[in-house]
């Protein structure tokens, strides 16, 4: 088998070994240092000698690129960039570099450590040849050894890429195993940056801990054909074999690290093939092979980690080398690995080995629960004995029948509460008798098994047992455990009693509970419909087990998402329970409350309310204020006054129920911890963050210790102490915990279980929150299509996850995507929840905020209004959901210019805020901000500043300063300061905000990025040219990187650095990155987006500008027919703007009489504006066409008209048009040198010369706009 080891690579070829001439050592610029011994290996692109360094008398490998390859500059410049890369990762995992030089013919080389010992290719053959020999401990102990060396592999790997380098060749080859327990991983020459084209170098990313690594000398390798593969085909990855290597980033090398490990374990490659076309086909396809089912002495969980590890898309491999090194490193500790979902054998045999002293205790307790287990199942078939010998009775004497059905219904009785008994037990073991070791589910576990062995010739008793265990397992939360053995008991009965049989529809109706409770909602709703059935048919509909069916089914409906047949059998189910004669009032309250539950899921809040509080009315009446139940109702209640916005009286009631729950239950039973997890929401909401998250963690420490990691209950904990911790600013503990709770998801619930996917949705949120737009697209992509195949494309959940993708595309600058989704999204909830739902609102305001950054303001004015009208309906004028809602409006109407109304708007929203909230809420301060933002479009700018100078004293009253809540403030008071023309105070505090926000957010957060791109702005103004485009720069060069240059953000920066450039005269520079952002904007916002609308009429000035009148023209036409389509009276300004440009492009072009009627239009449509300096300059401008047409006399009046006009209103002229003042100078001048009026050529020269001698600077009064045009109709031609 050993050819199956030989290493082909495919990036390079194996050349004739250079003349010792050749060598450094023989001939070095710096004498020779170094002396080649003899030749030792080859690769593709070089060969390495084993070398002698005279300067400290040791021997060195000496690597030299091969003589073919030395002239070729792709090849230097690779060779350089693999020396400095490994001589820059500074790893005991990685060899270290001694020297870089050149030979005296110009040939670079590096010396390094000489690595004595074998490579892991040739250790796996060794270990694997032995093994064919030995077996026993020796091979366990050599395998153990190996996956050591391997582990040292990955940590090497991962600090690489920690600093910004892929290696892109890892296979068992090019790791060397020294003699002494090094493991060094070596060949870094297909090494590249993250991130960063094959000809560049990639900017620090946000994850890494580490400075990336720069190669010092600048050298670069010529960017690889995308398409063509790179590496060694049998380890690379399929993006690799595809030839994809812009895509690639660490997980591809992750791949390359599942391949090594797969031929560790196998002693065989993944791939197998005859040639390297055969090999990549293969590769991209994937493995045909587990390494289990390539060798079956393989452990299935270190298979299970090699497939993960190999998946063939690269987010569903392990997201860092570090997380994989965790799976085999929980191997080798006999731990689960998160890779390999472990049956229940296993885990109870780990048990076992781990706990052996206690086996022979605990065994001897629970064989006694199984005795008293079969004992009861022994009842159970007692009683129905029992039952058949009464119904004998029943046919030979009539008049024994009351008597024995009162003992048949007494034998069933005690058979059945003692089987309860049994579950409670099991639910509640006693530690004194287990062992303070051993949990609950260890011993089911063990029970499970034992169950297995000791019941197999009595399929009722295993089947009861199998039941009650199944029940036990759902009550403590292990969902998936639960249901194979209510299966099992439902097919055992199925086959021994048959469909019908009373204790068969038992089972299957627990069965069906099992299945909805593991998400399997569809098979358990059809079971419990089946279970309905018979019961009906058999009992009767008003019997107790049919309405517990009912019921049952009902709530299986609603995590259908069949909200309305939830609540149609919930009211028959409510009809009936009070229809009885001598009605169950517990079973009553209980109806009530999943009546309320399913009307607030419907979003009938006021109906919710109502059903609650008679709910808790009644529980308080007959079970007691003090009741357990009574206080886990009055919790409902208190949820649905929190979504109707009654904060307070909700958290009066959530404290009262907590506490007393304390008091009666201790800090550590369910009911407590979920009242404490109300009452920390209720706290949250009121952004009481601190006493929030102060409970969240309290009640998640409590939960952990006494339900287990994996129980709902803690789950539910741990993702609302993430929410709390992002809501307070504390981002990275928000991400930690929420990463540490979809990692105990994935091990807890099936792949496609919703509860798993809503955590995905949730760390999606936080994602966007720090800027990690493509993990959070992603992320939520892959929840909502496993959400479409589980639940369907029209469930709530669904929906939901669609709207959450439609967010995560809406900040990741893919506008029309999100649009798109939001519009699928809205029109099927319109149908499934309702026009009026909270959802169905929710996305409607999304999509309004969609329009408004798609520049489509007018649906977005006009949807944003709809939703404002929709909330002050359902919700009320003062609720949370409704000042959200007129905040938007009142943004909406800013951005219209309509600022008097967006001002109105804002001052009433910030009344009401403070009416029903705390001074320092959240909610309340960015109302403020809000405020704050349109008195300065307005100008008023004194009652602006004092807005937020009051807002941050009081952020910094409840909130920590570095609050990204703040920061925003900041960034907000400081762009007020700009308008208000105080540029050094909002240089100061641009200043301090980005200190601020680095160590904050980090150096690559989009609001950091966003603060650089603002500061670089404000330096440009102040004469800080040099400055700003050095940071401008910067911020771009990150953000293309980061997300790429058709991001919106992206797009906006490169417009701003343009700007810059064509500020200090790099006009070529300028033109350039304004066609490469209206090129973007085009594409990622649209022609109608003010951004490329903004970008269009920047072009064509500049064009204009440079006298490329044609292409000027071009885009002006361009810029005024799309604003024309747009049909908006503000517009009017910018058309005649754009049509006059127009016409003076022609003009300049010679096409006087097509330029001509564009100008007389605009001399009538601004009759109204005789301050408007473009009526002025379309004046002057007819006045040179009258002169090209003879028409002198009529041609002088204008261009006299026309010069005075702009002299009289110069100070409106925008800055960059002044060059019409000494243009309108220039064509006088030129009329009378034409005519030969001397004596008026001299005196208007005299003229321009004092114009042009004062450079035409513009006065600081502010520019007056005309008002707005009605007529904005011209017809191009």
């Amino acid at each position: 088998m050993a050819d199956e080891h030989h290493e082909e690579d495919i990036h390079g070829t194996v050349g004739p070994t250079p003349s010792p001439a050749d060598s450094p050592g023989q001939a070095s610029s710096e004498g020779p240092r170094f002396r080649i011994i003899r030749p030792h290996d080859e690769g593709g692109l070089g060969k390495v000698s084993v070398a002698l360094d005279t300067e400290l008398d040791r021997e060195v490998a000496l690597k030299e690129i091969k003589p073919q390859f030395a002239d070729d500059a792709s090849s230097r410049s690779r060779f350089l960039l693999e020396a400095e890369i490994t001589g820059g990762l500074e790893h005991p995992g990685i060899v270290p570099i001694y020297g870089l030089g050149a030979s005296a013919d110009g040939r670079p080389y590096y010396a390094m450590r000489f690595i004595r010992g074998d490579n892991l290719a040739t250790a796996i053959r060794a270990y694997h040849e032995e093994g064919e020999k030995a077996d026993g401990p020796d091979k366990v102990v050599q395998l153990r050894r190996l996956l050591g060396r391997f582990l040292d592999v990955c940590n090497a790997v991962y600090y690489a890429h920690q600093r910004g380098v892929l290696h892109r060749d890892l296979k068992p080859g090019n790791v060397m195993l020294g003699e002494y327990g090094e493991t060094l991983v070596v060949d870094w020459g297909l090494a590249k940056p993250i991130g960063a084209a094959e000809d560049t170098v990639a900017d620090q990313s946000e994850n890494m801990v580490q400075s990336p690594l720069v190669p010092r000398s600048g050298s670069v390798v010529d960017a690889t054909q995308l398409g063509s593969a790179i590496g060694s085909p049998h380890y690379m990855s399929p993006e690799q074999a595809r030839g994809e290597h812009d895509q690639l980033g660490p997980a591809a090398d992750v791949y390359s690290l599942g391949a090594t490990l797969y031929t560790l374990l196998t002693n065989r490659r993944p791939i197998h093939g005859d040639t390297i076309e055969t090999i990549l086909e293969k590769v991209r396809l994937g493995p045909t092979k587990t390494a289990r089912q390539e060798n079956s002495q393989v452990d299935a969980a270190l298979s299970a980690i090699c497939a993960r590890a190999m998946a063939q898309e690269p987010t569903d491999r392990y997201a860092t080398v570090r997380a994989l090194a965790e799976d085999v490193e929980r191997y080798l500790a006999d731990e689960p690995v998160r890779a390999f979902p472990e049956p229940l054998a296993r885990r109870t045999r780990r048990w076992l080995r781990k706990h052996p002293r206690l086996v022979g205790s605990a065994a001897a307790t629970l064989i006694a629960g199984v005795v008293s287990a079969g004992t009861i199942a022994g009842v159970v078939s007692s009683s129905n004995q029992k039952l058949g010998e009464k119904n004998v009775e029943l046919a030979d004497a009539n008049t024994k029948l009351e008597v024995a059905r009162d003992d048949a219904l007494q034998a069933k009785t005690e058979a059945v509460e003692v089987a309860e008994f049994m579950v409670s037990a099991f639910r509640s073991p006693d530690p004194a008798l287990y062992g303070k070791d051993i949990t609950v589910a260890q011993a089911l576990e063990w029970a499970a098994v034992d169950i297995e062995d000791r019941f197999e010739d009595d399929p009722r008793t295993k089947a009861a047992l199998l039941d009650a265990l199944g029940r036990t397992y759902r009550g403590l939360g292990l969902v998936q455990e639960a249901v194979p053995l209510s299966e099992e008991a439902f097919q055992l009965l199925l086959e021994h009693l048959g469909p019908e049989a009373a204790e068969t529809l038992v089972v299957k109706h627990n069965f069906a509970q099992a299945l909805v409770y593991a998400g399997e909602t569809d098979r358990g709703t059809a079971l419990l419909e089946e279970v309905l059935q018979s019961r009906r048919q058999l009992l009767g509909p008003h019997s107790e087990p049919a309405l517990i069916t009912m019921n049952n089914l009902a709530e299986a409906y609603q995590n259908a998402g069949q909200i309305k047949k939830a609540i149609a059998l919930q009211e028959q189910t409510h009809a009936l329970r009070k229809e009885e004669k001598s009605p169950d009032t517990h079973a009553l309250i209980v109806s009530l409350n999943n009546l309320g539950n399913f009307y607030r899921s419907a979003g009938d809040l006021k109906k919710s309310l109502s059903i609650h509080q008679e709910a808790a009315k009644l529980a308080g009446e007959t079970l007691g204020p003090e009741d357990i139940e009574t206080l886990v109702l009055q919790a409902n209640l208190a949820n649905t006054l929190l979504d109707l916005g009654k904060k307070q009286q909700a958290l009066l009631i959530q404290e009262n129920a907590y506490k007393k729950l304390l008091k009666l239950l201790g800090p550590d039973h369910p009911s407590t911890l979920m009242s404490a997890n109300n009452l920390a929401t209720t706290y949250k909401l009121l952004a009481q963050q601190d006493e929030a998250i102060n409970l969240y963690e309290k009640s998640l420490a409590a939960s952990r210790e006494k339900l287990g990691e994996a129980h709902p209950k803690t789950l539910t904990l741990m993702g609302n102490l993430g929410e709390a911790y992002a809501g307070a600013g504390r981002l990275p503990e928000a991400l930690e915990m929420q990463e540490s709770l979809l990692q105990t998801a994935e091990r807890t619930f099936a792949a496609d279980h919703p509860n798993l996917l809503n955590i995905k949705g949730n760390l999606a949120k936080t994602y966007l929150s720090v800027g990690r737009f493509q993990e959070a697209t992603v992320l939520t992509k892959q929840a909502y299509d496993q959400l479409c195949k589980k639940l369907g494309e029209d469930h709530p959940d669904t929906l939901t996850s669609l709207s959450s993708l439609a967010l995560a595309y809406l900040e990741s600058g893919e506008i029309d995507k999100a649009i798109t989704l939001m519009e699928k999204t809205l029109k099927k909830e319109r149908v499934v929840l309702g026009d009026d739902h909270p959802e169905t609102l929710g996305t409607l305001n999304n999509l309004a905020n969609a329009y408004q950054d798609a520049g489509r303001l007018p649906e977005a004015l006009k949807l944003h209004e709809e939703t404002f009208a929709k909330k002050q309906k359902v919700f009320g004028p003062k609720h949370p959901y409704t000042l959200t809602s007129m905040n938007n409006v009142a943004q909406a109407y800013q951005e219209a210019g309509e600022i008097e109304k967006a001002i109105a708007m804002h001052e009433k929203n910030l009344e009401i805020d403070r009416d029903i909230r705390k001074p320092g809420h959240p909610e309340t301060l960015k109302t403020m901000t809000n405020l704050a933002m349109a008195y300065s479009s307005a100008g008023e700018f004194e009652k602006a500043l004092a807005l937020c100078e009051e807002c941050d004293r009081l952020f910094l009253e409840t909130l920590e300063k570095d609050h990204p809540d703040r920061l925003s403030l900041l960034s907000n008071w400081a762009f007020i300061l700009y308008n208000a023309g105080q540029l050094d105070e909002a240089i100061t505090r641009y200043e301090e905000n980005l200190v601020a926000r680095r160590a904050k957010l980090g150096p690559a957060h989009h609001d950091t990025l966003q603060t650089m791109q603002n500061l670089a702005s404000c330096y440009g103004n102040a004469g800080r040219a040099e400055e700003a485009i050095t940071m401008m720069e910067q911020a771009y060069k990150q953000l293309a990187a980061q997300f790429g240059q058709a991001h919106h953000i992206t797009i906006s920066t490169s417009g701003n650095l343009a700007d810059l450039y064509e500020q200090v005269g790099r006009n070529e520079e300028a033109v350039e990155l304004y066609e490469q952002s209206l090129k973007n904007s085009k594409a990622t916002l649209g022609h109608n987006h003010p951004a490329t609308l903004g970008y269009t009429d920047r072009l064509a000035y500049l064009n204009e500008r440079f006298a490329r009148y044609e292409q000027a023209q071009a885009l002006y036409i361009a810029y005024a027919t799309t604003l024309q389509q747009q049909e908006r009276a503000s517009n009017g300004v910018h058309i005649a703007y754009a049509i006059e440009r127009n016409a003076y492009c022609l003009v300049k072009r010679g096409m006087h009489d097509d330029a001509e009627e564009p100008l007389k239009w605009i001399r009538e449509i601004t009759k109204e504006s005789p301050n408007w300096f473009l009526r002025h300059d379309a004046t002057s401008l007819l006045g040179e066409i009258k002169q090209t047409q003879g028409k002198f006399e009529e041609s002088e009046k204008l261009l006299l008209a026309g010069y005075r006009g702009l002299a009289e209103t110069r100070e409106n002229i925008p800055p960059r048009n002044l060059f019409v003042l000494p243009e309108s100078l220039m064509r006088i001048v030129n009329f009378y040198r034409t005519r030969g009026n001397l004596d008026e050529t001299g005196k208007w020269q005299k003229e321009l010369d004092k114009i042009n001698a004062k450079g035409a600077k513009p006065d600081t009064k502010p520019i007056t706009e005309p008002e707005p045009f009605d007529n904005l109709n011209f017809n191009f031609h």
